[in-house]
């Protein structure tokens, strides 16, 4: 139909409908975001008593299991019989060469992976033994120190509309504390 000018189906949506469909998706993540840092927040410090060692350690299992359904999940989906970790079987030789889990990887990128890892950690301990409220202005302390670093490392230089976000950040942190 478009071929012979006329318009596609979804062309009268206007601007107003786009933006509405915009501010409601994000509404609705903001809401899912609260909801679920509340229920976070309650899931540690609930009535379970264990150790938080304990509770990493059955995170990382599930979290270990999951990943290792998603490989086997996606090596089926491609037609493979084995998870394209263990023997590729494109690569020359009869039996194919073992194929690392962290080819592809440099030096950065694994960095990166045990920066999130003890990101991860801290976030857990500090639910533990404080409230979201803190998470979040632990986490968003991380701008300036940010801000700052890479100003003397990499030269970049601090818009001011990075640093009114800074300084609202910081004003709130002074009035809930």
């Amino acid at each position: 139909a478009a071929a012979d000018g006329a318009e596609p189906a979804n062309a009268g949506d206007s601007a107003a409908e786009l933006a509405l469909l915009g501010y409601l998706s994000a509404l609705t993540c903001a809401l899912l975001s609260a909801v679920v840092g509340v229920y976070t927040e309650k899931f540690m410090k609930g009535t379970s008593h264990a150790s938080i060692h304990w509770q990493n350690l059955q995170l990382y299992v599930l979290g270990v299991g999951a990943n290792v359904a998603a490989v086997v999940l996606q090596a089926d989906a491609r037609g493979r019989d084995e998870p394209p970790t263990a023997v590729d079987p494109e690569q020359e030789g009869e039996w194919g060469e073992l194929v690392s889990p962290l080819r592809g990887f440099n030096a950065g990128a694994i960095a990166c992976v045990f920066a999130l890892a003890f990101a991860g950690l801290s976030v857990s301990f500090l639910l533990r033994f404080a409230d979201s409220i803190a998470k979040t202005y632990a986490t968003a302390l991380a701008a300036p120190f940010t801000a700052i670093v890479s100003r003397f490392v990499l030269g970049t230089s601090v818009g001011y509309e990075h640093a009114i976000g800074i300084a609202v950040m910081l004003i709130s942190f002074a009035f809930y504390y």
